[in-house]
């Protein structure tokens, strides 16, 4: 599954992407979506741009700083998914570098929460499966990688 998502990642498409941010200030939402093709134009720049989910989830991405309370970006989820296809890849904050599951994008385009809790269980939850299924690839600052401590 990992091979034909990364075979699509430079595919021109109505991108959606979506991300969870703490430490919010009154204009941002808990779960933030994107999905006009002004944003990004295929996967690879939803993963990769500066405002993209590894940015966002390495705390460098300047774009969603307007909406942060504390002047810091927090965001521990932030996913992206080709409008209309089954499979979305959910990336999450993480050390060394961010982790990424294949789960699916229906999942992810019904999610809700009313609070971060909320918010943090259920994507754990979903990156759990995602995981367990598919299995955990990291996402570097150019390229989707295989954890070296898995081979």
């Amino acid at each position: 599954m990992w091979s034909e998502f990364i075979a699509s990642l430079r595919s021109s498409s109505t991108i959606e992407f979506g991300m969870h941010q703490l430490e919010r200030n009154d204009k941002g939402r808990l779960w933030r979506r994107h999905d006009d093709r002004s944003r990004f134009d295929n996967l690879f720049n939803a993963l990769f741009s500066d405002k993209g989910a590894f940015s966002a989830c390495t705390g460098v991405s300047k774009y969603p700083l307007k909406y942060s309370a504390t002047g810091r970006l927090v965001v521990p989820y932030a996913a992206a998914w080709i409008q209309g296809e089954e499979t979305a890849i959910l990336v999450r904050a993480a050390n060394p570098i961010p982790e990424a599951v294949l789960v699916s994008s229906d999942v992810i385009e019904q999610f809700s929460a009313d609070t971060d809790i909320e918010a943090l269980r259920a994507m754990a939850s979903i990156f759990g499966e995602g995981a367990n299924s598919n299995g955990i690839r990291w996402i570097s600052s150019s390229e989707i990688i295989e954890p070296t401590n898995l081979r």
